[in-house]
């Protein structure tokens, strides 16, 4: 397994790849893990979680904050909302 990250404007997301699980494939299966977005005004971080019909929602279990405090939520995962 390797996680990776895309930007898009002020918007990270988190991925999750894992490699091919049957010898016949050769595309690893990607899996969004959370978005982080900054506020471009205040420089704070607002974190989300995916749902199962692929809209985010805000995680409401910390505040807006630093980049820090967001990756140390994700890599916490107290509710198990990110990494299952």
């Amino acid at each position: 397994m390797r996680v990776e990250s895309s930007v898009r404007g002020n918007t990270v997301t988190i991925v999750e790849c894992r490699a091919p699980w049957h010898e016949s494939l050769t595309e690893w299966t990607k899996h969004e893990v959370a978005r982080l977005r900054v506020n471009v005004s205040t420089g704070k971080w607002s974190l989300f979680w995916r749902d199962r019909n692929n809209k985010w929602n805000p995680y409401d279990l910390v505040d807006a904050g630093t980049l820090d405090e967001m990756l140390a939520a994700i890599d916490e995962d107290v509710t198990c909302i990110f990494w299952g």
